[in-house]
This record gives structure tokens, C-alpha cells and sequence, in this order.
């Protein structure tokens, strides 16, 4: 029997709705996705009949090239909803070789049709997208040898550095102290499982019964939004990949609503939006909300703006019955933005401090008056994430612990009794924790970060013929920060422990490794002078903060060039006279420049100016400069307004530095997703380098005559975690 497409079908206890897109089961709506929808009303409305899969994948993906893996999938979620299990054939039965055939009990179709009003409470919330954030760091977490402002995704889209599991750890066992109070906290196990094998992971929420997760993947620059099940099964695919940043995501109270903010490239300001657990058209909330939270019990949304003028991120709350957004007190520290999460009882608010880079503390406000308290006694490097444990009586973070110096910062999980003592710390591996934070009774869900970084050398003028030189294992990351030549064709490149940074020399096909300086500081963004006599870095060894020093090429002699404690990214001019720097002691970031053996600074720039590099005839120099966004410029070696700017593509990024061609005809900087741009520095659009490998690409540099391109490439993995409490 072939159903009318606009009338409703009846099977079992079910009900199906063609116009309203719904299905009911018993009165009661059952959410599932527009795909699975489209499948079981072609199904159902040809009851009875083999319908093939060529036509399924036809009707339901028109237009579109998709593997029979994605009916498969679609099927199997379908059996699922309407409750059939393994080898049970009481809707759908397989037609090997043919198709598929719907069975259910079919009672029949309903003729009329019936048009609901649907209403609900538009929340109108003001822009809370960083606009002062710089816009290469805009998808980079915050690097604790070159600390920059923080932004409106830390995970930022997190990733030139944050990171992935290379091996599966289902049955690793952790431990946990949920801190019930400062005397009753005790030590539990926690067991680890992996929920996901994609790899690229960016986001992650777990619904508040604990058996769903969402999810957002990157690939290549294409975000997409998932659904997975907690105890295992097929992930649906709620949004497909596109050209998109996703800001955060939440699950209603219910479970059958996800919150998600989502900006798409060609749009000018990010959005809150709603939809089905399972799939479905989506509705607006509200406008410009990048990064929010949920209160546990759905009433309110949470979000915070950095204002200038206070420096300080202010807060709101919105009522989501009613729209209306009021101002919570604004703390006197100032707020991680990313951090944010409500008390149980929607009363307070949690927060990591954002003042201090390399010390931050846990803080509590009361969303009523503005009180704010310290939650214990810690400091941590970084503050990511937090959550509340479902009684309110310990607070979870994900934090960077304080003094630690790898060159992947190694966010870990801490728990925090809210009545006093001591933080508890839960993963002690060598993994990092962060940009998802849920807890859902004894689980506890997050993103788990791993990355393994080599330098390859190719020949300028093939580089696919590049070959890796270094085989640091995990937790080393060579030349992530720092890779330079020296006229004579070594190496000089930085890497780390996971208590500090060091610089190190070895000859271009990765023989004869010495360190040049000693581990206990921060020793990166290094540059190796023209003459070879020199190279500069900036250092935490002075004690304080950062600044830059000089040393000898063979280490010797090491001097301190500046002192004002916030000093980074140091370039040597071709004459080695001087050093060009950006400082962040006049609160701007302005580019410097001091002589190569000291003395009374100068700035040459009047606004941000961050990774300069010099051509190879000292006269130019090529920045990110900051005015209303940031832009590539070109400016006089002497330095003033720039001579040009050029905007930087979607997915590109100065972070980690750029350089000029060998020729001094263009300029080469890094793009988030894969690869690097190159600008030609008097006209024209950038365009991509070819032949280098489509993956995530870091710092780069020419040898001295240009013969020689080493690069530093590497495997990224990001998948989704969950811990559980085992007694």
C-alpha cells in the first residue's frame, strides 16, 4: 500500500506525521534525525514492498555521492528506535542482494492534517565574541612561552599544539577523589573507555543521563556535528561537514534538546541555536553567542564579554523562558571565559582567573550579589574547564599544573572540594585533558590530546621529497617552537621535556644532536643570526616572566637583552646589529627593537605587532599587525604605518611565525587545518605551497642559500574519553 506523502501512517503503536516531521510512539514524541525520518517514511509508505537501496540512498541523499555504508547506518538506527533487537525482524526485514521491506503492523493512513503554531522565547543577547582577540590565536590554545590574550575558543580551536591518543586505552585506570567535604573526600578508581576513533575531535558534551554524547569533528577545515551513544553503538551525523566553527555544546535537562553555537565562515557573528537530540530542523535562540553554559536545570544560559574598558570579561544571565538577560556583578578578577560553568542549584557560577598566564586559582561567583570565593588553595598554569559535581560538593577542572614547560601544554584532571582542601588530581599520564568538561552521575566525559612532532628536511626545489631527520618520542615535539639553520647547514631547533624547553644543534640529516642549553627554563622561538655567530630566544630564566636573550651559536655567553618580564618572538635583522621583538610592558604589544648586545629599547610600531620576520635584504619587514583585525603587513625596516596589508584566508594563522622566501618575493605563514600559505608581498591573493603533505604542518624554515626547506609535520589524534567511577 502506497501512503499518500502528506497523510499521517499508523503501524503498531506508532505514528507517523509527513507534515510535522514527526513520529510518536504511544502518544509520545520519539526523536530521531531528518535522514532516519526520510528512511522509515519511504519504508512505511511502501509497506510491504522490497524498496532497493538504490532507491533509498536516491530519495533520501538526492543529488548527493554517499557510500551504502551511510544506509546501513541509517538502518540501524531506525531498527533501534523502533525498538527492534539483534536478529529481530518485526519492521524491517534485510531482502539480501535487493533492498529492504517494511512489516510492521500496518493499521493505516489518516486523512486529516493538522497545522500547529509553534512558539517560543527568542532570547536577544548582545555580541559576545571577543572582537580585541587576535585573530591568528583565534584557533590556537594559549602557549605558555608566548602568551597572548585569551580568546573566545581556547581549543581553537586548540590545536596547533593540543592534542591525542595514538593507542586505544579502554581499561586504564585512573583515580579519582570526588570531594564530598574537606574530611570525607576519598580516593576512588575511575576506568577509562573511548568513545570515539575519529581523531578530530574539538567539542564534547554528555548528556545529563549519561548515555548520549555530542560531538564536533574537523576535517580539513569542515566542522561536523555527531551524536554518539555512551555504551556503544553507530554515531549519527546531526549536521554534515561544512565550513563552520563550532563554539560549545549542551543537552537539555531532558536529554532531547542540544544546545550548539555555530558561526559559518561567511557570517559576521556566531549563533545559538536548538534542535533535536536525534536530528531535525533547528531553531534560533539566540544571536551572536559564541561560547555559554546551561544550568542543570535549562532556566538559564550563561555567557561572558571582555570589555576594554573595565579589563575584565563581564558576565550575564539569560532567563530562557522569558529573554531577559541581566549583568552579574562584575568579580575583580578577570574571567577565562571558556571556564564557566553553573552550581547545581543555578546559583553560582565557576570560573578559572585569566589575569596571571602561568598562575591561575579557581573561583566561585554568587550570580545574585557578585560575591565571589576562592575554591582551594591552588594555583594552576591554566585553567580550561570546569564542572560541578551533581551534589555541588567538589568542582572538576581541567588545568595546566603550575612550572611545567612542555611545548604541548599538559592540561590534566583535578578535583576541588568546594567546602576547602586540597585539589585531587585524577589523570597523571602523559595524555592532555581539555576543551570538554561533563559530568553525569559517576561519569565524567572529556576530549583526550596526544601529539608526536619530527623534523623533516626537503630539498627547496622537490619537496616531496622530503625525508624525517629526528624520531623524538612522545612528549619531545622537536622544533614545535623554534627551527633555524646556521650558515654552515645545521639545525637548530628547540624541544622539550615536561618541565621545560631547551634549544639543541644537530647536522641536516639529524646526526650529532648536543643541547646547546640546560633544561629548568622556558628556552624558545628561537633565531639564528645571518653571520652565524649568534642566537636569540626568548627565556623564562631570568626569573619573572619572559624575556629575550642572545647566546653564543655554540651556547656560550648567554646575555639578557631586555627585562621588562613580557618579551617574545625575537628576530635577528640580516646585519645581526639588531634584534626586533614584541613586548607587552606598554599593554599594546608593539614591535621593538633593541642592538644585539643590549641596551635602551625602542618601539617601531604603534600598534600590536606580532612573529616579525625581516627579508633577506633588511629592508622590509613582514608582521601580523592589528588595526581593526589582524592582517599580514609589510612595513619600512624603520618601521612606522605599514606599507601594505593583506587579509589572511579562513583557516590561516601566523601563530608559531612566519618568513620570507629566500627570493624576498613573499612571505610564508602557517594555515590551522593543513599546510602553508604563501603571500606574495607586493600583490595578489595567497596561495597554498604544493607538494607537502595535506596534515597539519608547524614551524618551518630555508637554509641559508635556500637549497634547503626542513619543516616540522606530525600526528595529531583527538577523541572523545569517558570515566567511570568504579567502586
Amino acid at each position: 500500500m502506497n501512503a499518500p506523502e502528506s497523510q499521517k501512517i499508523r503501524f503498531a503503536d506508532f505514528e507517523l506525521d509527513p507534515v510535522k516531521r514527526l513520529l510518536f510512539k504511544a502518544g509520545d514524541q520519539v526523536a530521531l534525525n531528518s535522514k532516519t525520518f526520510d528512511l522509515l517514511q519511504m519504508l512505511a509508505g511502501r509497506h510491504g514492498e522490497v524498496v532497493s537501496k538504490e532507491e533509498l540512498i536516491d530519495g533520501i541523499w538526492a543529488g548527493q555521492f554517499v557510500e551504502e555504508s551511510n544506509l546501513t547506518v541509517q538502518i540501524s538506527t531506525l531498527r533501534k528506535l523502533l525498538g527492534e533487537t539483534r536478529g529481530e525482524n518485526r519492521f524491517i526485514v534485510t531482502v539480501p542482494g535487493k533492498g529492504y521491506k517494511f512489516v510492521g503492523e500496518q493499521i493505516g493512513v489518516v486523512d486529516e492534517i493538522t497545522i500547529e503554531n509553534h512558539s517560543y522565547s527568542r532570547i536577544v543577547v548582545e555580541e559576545e565574541v571577543d572582537d580585541d582577540a587576535e585573530f591568528d590565536e583565534r584557533r590556537e590554545p594559549l602557549q605558555l612561552s608566548a602568551p597572548e590574550r585569551r580568546t573566545t575558543r581556547h581549543r581553537l580551536l586548540t590545536a596547533m599544539l593540543l592534542i591525542v591518543a595514538v593507542l586505544s586505552v579502554t581499561g586504564s585506570v585512573f583515580l579519582w577523589r570526588r570531594g564530598r567535604s574537606a574530611a570525607g573526600a576519598q580516593f576512588e578508581k575511575m576506568q577509562m573507555r573511548q568513545l570515539t576513533n575519529k581523531g578530530n575531535v574539538t567539542l564534547a558534551a554528555l548528556s545529563p543521563d549519561g548515555k548520549l554524547f555530542a560531538y564536533t569533528t574537523n576535517e580539513f577545515g569542515k566542522e561536523s556535528l555527531w551524536l554518539g551513544q555512551a555504551d556503544g553503538g553507530d554515531n549519527i551525523m546531526l549536521r554534515p561537514p561544512a565550513e563552520t566553527e563550532y563554539f560549545a555544546l549542551a543537552f537539555t535537562p531532558a536529554g532531547d534538546k542540544l544546545l550548539y553555537s555555530i558561526k559559518d565562515w561567511s557570517a559576521e557573528l556566531p549563533v545559538l541555536l536548538r534542535m533535536p537530540v536525534f536530528g531535525g530542523a533547528s531553531e534560533k535562540i539566540a544571536d551572536g553567542v559564541a561560547l555559554f553554559v546551561l544550568s542543570a536545570d535549562g532556566s538559564q544560559i550563561a555567557t561572558a564579554k571582555f570589555d576594554p574598558r573595565f579589563a575584565a570579561n563581564q558576565l550575564f544571565v539569560t532567563d530562557v523562558a522569558s529573554g531577559e538577560r541581566r549583568a552579574v556583578p562584575t568579580p575583580p578578577q578577570q574571567i577565562a571565559v571558556d571556564s564557566l560553568s553553573f552550581s547545581p542549584d543555578g546559583a553560582r557560577l565557576a570560573f578559572g582567573s585569566a589575569g596571571n598566564v602561568i598562575s591561575q586559582a579557581l573561583f566561585t561567583v554568587r550570580i545574585a550579589d557578585g560575591v565571589v570565593e576562592r575554591i582551594g588553595q591552588n594555583d594552576f598554569g591554566q585553567i580550561r574547564n570546569t564542572a560541578w559535581t551533581a551534589d555541588g560538593s567538589a568542582i572538576v577542572v581541567t588545568a595546566l599544573e603550575t612550572h611545567t614547560w612542555s611545548a604541548v601544554p599538559k592540561y590534566r584532571v583535578w578535583s576541588l572540594p568546594v567546602g576547602g582542601g586540597p585539589a585531587v588530581n585524577i589523570t597523571s599520564d602523559l595524555s592532555s585533558y581539555t576543551d570538554a568538561l561533563s559530568i553525569s552521575n559517576h561519569l565524567l566525559l572529556t576530549i583526550e590530546q596526544r601529539q608526536v612532532n619530527n623534523i623533516w628536511v626537503a630539498p627547496a626545489g622537490d619537496l616531496s621529497s622530503a625525508k624525517q631527520v629526528t624520531t623524538g618520542s612522545f612528549g619531545k615535539y622537536d622544533g614545535l617552537w623554534g627551527l633555524d639553520w646556521t650558515p654552515d647547514d645545521h639545525l637548530v631547533f628547540n624541544s622539550s621535556d615536561t618541565e621545560s624547553q631547551v634549544i639543541s644543534t644537530m647536522n641536516a640529516d639529524g646526526t650529532g644532536q648536543r643541547r646547546l642549553t640546560s633544561p629548568g627554563f622556558v628556552e624558545s622561538d628561537l633565531d639564528v643570526s645571518a653571520d652565524g655567530r649568534y642566537i636569540v630566544f626568548h627565556s623564562t630564566r631570568g626569573g619573572g616572566g619572559f624575556d629575550i636573550w642572545r647566546m653564543d651559536a655554540n651556547g656560550g655567553d648567554p646575555r639578557q637583552l631586555t627585562f621588562d618580564k613580557q618579551s617574545y618572538q625575537p628576530f635577528i635583522s640580516p646585519d645581526s646589529k639588531f634584534v626586533y621583538y614584541k613586548s607587552m610592558a606598554d599593554g599594546v604589544g608593539r614591535l621593538h627593537r633593541v642592538s644585539i648586545d643590549g641596551g635602551e629599547p625602542v618601539a617601531i610600531t604603534e600598534k600590536e605587532t606580532s612573529w616579525c620576520t625581516i627579508s633577506p635584504d633588511g629592508r622590509l619587514i613582514a608582521a601580523l599587525y592589528k588595526t581593526d583585525r589582524s592582517r599580514l603587513a609589510i612595513f619600512d625596516i624603520a618601521g612606522g604605518e605599514p606599507l601594505r596589508q593583506f587579509d589572511l584566508p579562513k583557516t590561516a594563522t601566523a601563530f608559531g611565525g612566519i618568513r620570507w622566501t629566500p627570493d624576498g618575493t613573499a612571505v610564508v605563514y602557517h594555515d590551522y587545518d593543513f599546510g602553508y600559505w604563501q603571500q606574495n608581498a607586493f600583490a595578489g591573493p595567497p596561495e597554498k605551497i604544493a607538494n607537502l603533505p595535506k596534515e597539519k604542518l608547524y614551524n618551518f624554515a630555508w637554509s641559508r642559500d635556500g637549497s634547503q626547506f626542513a619543516y616540522v609535520r606530525g600526528q595529531q589524534i583527538r577523541d572523545v574519553v569517558l570515566f567511570t567511577d568504579t567502586p
